[in-house]
């Protein structure tokens, strides 16, 4: 009954963003990324993004972004603060305040699957594309083409000199073969098969350390058939399953001991480095994660309940940073902008769907977590916040984050991490 109870919950949920045709998806986190400059925040309807000269949030709608619905844009913070953001029309430059968004010419409209940075090179940037995959020497101002085959997702291992691995797939639903490549420079690429189960259509990469490439076998009905978290110590060419769960989502290392930590519908995880969960931090769901320094960026739960957290402590403990209905408005920008002219549709059902949220205050944009507050314990009210809300929306909120991770990947042409 309880778990009945917890699905009409979450359909509930989603139906209160989508009952009308002008909705877009409830808001919920992808992707976090840090500069000098500030914070982005990719989620479900947009970039979010914060400068460190203003204490707001501020939204840079998908649509004018060219990010087509149920697509999840790939998204790279250049050396000048401005961004890469790869979609399914094209690739676009997006000035740091979100003010100038331009296509570039190096694929004109085709789709951009997935960006990453050479991590002993930042002027060195890949990419997936319809195209092909493609290197850049530049910092993504123009590419030449490495290899024709098509990829989802892209891992620039730390410590593994000059390699990208790549993860694509090719046929039918019920049909569908995943393979793994691994490319190094003046070296042929090693492309191999990785055996899916007949319920999952494709693998993403989510991310590495210096030893391991960790990826997910996506399923096609979430709970009923589990995600399966991979993990290979030999650089991609063997792979363990050592768990599988619902909704796996994000990977992150701490970077105090190394301990590994993974975010699914079902909460916060830290587990073994073979992959094995060890402990549960969190019991709300988790749609991404990103470790910057010492610093933990979760993001957590749906809709007004929604946004991100920080961690100092590997998500033992964690404060809210930001709630979807704490975001100020579109991004400051002229009348003529594309980030406010293309955004007007998006920001109105915003507004109309989140209830205003408390103002932001200056230590709840700069300061540090509270060790005093669990991730499972916390009222959302009391500004260190439990990830994801209190046990009581946990299980409901999880489940209608699932649905829309589950739509969101079968809707996509494309699988992204």
């Amino acid at each position: 009954m309880a778990a009945r109870l917890s699905v009409l919950s979450a359909f509930t949920i989603t139906a209160r963003f989508v009952g009308h045709a002008e909705a877009h998806e409830p808001p919920f986190g992808t992707g976090v990324y840090t500069s000098d400059a500030g914070l982005v925040v990719r989620m479900s309807r947009g970039l979010v993004l914060r400068s460190s000269e203003r204490l707001e949030y501020r939204l840079v709608c998908n649509e004018a972004l060219g990010v087509a619905e149920y697509d999840t844009p790939s998204v790279l913070v250049r050396e000048d603060r401005s961004l890469l953001v790869g979609t399914s029309t094209g690739l676009r430059h997006v000035s740091a305040d979100g003010c100038e968004i331009e296509l570039s010419q190096a694929f004109g409209d085709t789709r951009v699957s997935a960006l990453v940075r050479d991590p002993n090179d930042s002027a060195r940037v890949y990419a997936a594309t319809d195209l092909g995959f493609y290197e850049s020497r530049d910092h993504g101002e123009h590419f030449d083409l490495l290899d024709s085959h098509v990829f989802d997702s892209l891992e620039a291992p730390e410590g593994a000199d000059d390699v990208v691995i790549a993860a694509g797939k090719l046929g039918a639903p019920g049909h569908v073969q995943a393979y793994i490549a691994r490319w190094r420079s003046a070296a042929p690429l090693e492309l191999q098969e990785l055996a899916l189960d007949q319920n999952e259509y494709g693998v993403a990469l989510l991310g590495s350390d210096a030893d391991h490439v960790i990826a997910v076998a996506r399923a096609y009905l979430g709970t009923q058939y589990p995600d399966r978290f991979l993990v290979s110590s030999d650089g991609a060419r063997s792979w363990q399953s050592p768990m599988s769960a619902p909704g796996i989502a994000a990977f992150a290392v701490d970077a105090r001991n190394g301990a590994w930590i993974v975010g699914d519908a079902a909460g916060l995880w830290r587990t073994s480095s073979s992959g094995e969960p060890t402990a549960q931090l969190g019991t709300a769901a988790v749609s991404c994660l990103a470790q910057a320094g010492s610093d933990l960026f979760i993001c957590d739960g749906v809709g007004a309940e929604g946004g991100v957290s920080l961690s100092a402590d590997g998500g033992e403990h964690a404060r809210s940073l930001l709630r979807w209905n704490q975001v100020t408005g579109l991004a400051a920008c002229a009348a003529d902008a594309p980030s406010v002219q293309q955004c007007h549709v998006a920001w109105g059902d915003w507004t109309r769907e989140l209830p205003p949220g408390a103002p932001l205050l200056e230590d709840e944009l700069q300061g540090t977590p509270d060790a005093g507050n669990t991730l499972s314990g916390a009222s959302p009210a009391s500004g260190c916040a439990a990830v994801g809300g209190n046990h009581n929306t946990g299980v409901p909120l999880g489940l209608a984050l699932l649905f829309m991770l589950i739509t969101r990947r079968l809707q996509a042409k494309r699988s992204y991490p």
